[in-house]
């Protein structure tokens, strides 16, 4: 088995100096636990929405499960509102069916196209700047999932991003904005961008026909459509809380309460996951820890970050809770 982490400073074991138990990294000790092999591929300072570009890139395959700890940067930049948590649980939606689903990237000869439409280049799928331009194509079941890409982006006030329709089996589901409510501002670089994943579900067994239609003369990006749970195991780990200090240092928007809201989306996205079908786990990392006693003490991690005791810790949380 390999285990394969994605996410920020929580899955790179940010801050962390230790050298006892080799690196005190969470998702390492974790692995070597379980004697799996480990591929870490978190980052300092990484929003949910840096993650799409590494995620993407990767096509699951049997014998690989999944670990995704983020959430802290993007509660300190844009807090637990209602438009910020809408963007941001769709965006962890999108990239944890796409490691434990199977999916049509848009780019895919099983798509139609119609309209002016190009290969994105920087999403698994296409774009176009054309109203009317339609996407369609087939799925099997109940459920129709439609990974896309959103932007909060404004040209001269007024949004980049375009609306689409989405039909299935010729009966209208509804109007969707690719324009975000809440920040997509990227920290991996300039562009604001998020992943987006649509759940429409009561279509029944069998096959079924979509067809995506663009409203505007504005951008839609269209990525991927699911085919169904791979089996795969990918677990999504909770926001840590902090001490007091961290919660000072972090900005107005790293609270408990906030830290609390965004746990509470995670746990939900991932119980709507299982119902699904998908293989998803959700680990509270804050049971059993303690931040007044298993964070770091000194330097820029000071308060936010586990020190060697609490990665142990969440380590065992881990271990007690994983299949």
């Amino acid at each position: 088995m390999k285990a394969i982490g994605y996410g920020c400073s929580h899955m790179a074991g940010g801050g962390i100096t230790e050298t006892t138990l080799l690196r005190a990294y969470h998702f390492e000790l974790t692995a070597l636990w379980r004697g799996e092999t480990y591929e870490n591929n978190g980052v300092g300072g990484r929003v949910a929405a840096d993650l799409g570009d590494v995620i993407f890139a990767h096509s699951p395959v049997a014998g690989e499960r999944f670990e995704i700890a983020i959430g802290f940067n993007d509660v300190c930049a844009f807090g637990a509102g209602a438009a910020a948590l809408g963007v941001f649980s769709s965006c962890v939606s999108a990239l944890a069916l796409w490691l434990a689903g199977n999916k049509s990237p848009a780019v895919n000869n099983d798509w139609s196209f119609t309209g002016a439409w190009s290969n994105s280049g920087i999403t698994p799928g296409k774009y176009t700047d054309a109203a009317s331009a339609t996407a369609s194509g087939t799925f099997d079941g109940d459920l129709f999932i439609l990974g896309y890409t959103v932007s909060s982006y404004l040209v001269n006030g007024l949004p980049f991003m375009g609306r689409f329709k989405v039909t299935i089996d010729g009966i209208d589901q509804g109007i969707f904005s690719a324009q975000a409510l809440s920040s997509t501002q990227r920290n991996i670089d300039s562009s604001s961008r998020a992943s987006a994943a649509l759940r429409l579900a009561g279509f029944g067994a069998g096959s079924h026909t979509f067809t995506i239609t663009t409203l505007d003369a504005r951008r839609v990006f269209i990525d991927w459509i699911g085919r169904g749970a791979n089996g795969l195991l990918c677990s999504i780990l909770s926001v840590p809380k902090c001490t007091t200090y961290g919660y000072n240092k972090d900005g107005v928007n790293c609270t408990s309460a906030n830290i609390d809201t965004i746990n509470a989306a995670l746990s939900s996205l991932v119980t709507q996951a299982i119902a699904d079908g998908y293989n998803l786990h959700y680990v509270d990392i804050n049971s059993g820890y303690d931040p007044d006693t298993m964070t770091i003490g000194s330097g820029a991690s000071q308060g936010d970050h586990p020190n060697n005791l609490g990665g142990i810790q969440w380590a065992k949380t881990k271990l007690a809770t994983l299949p």
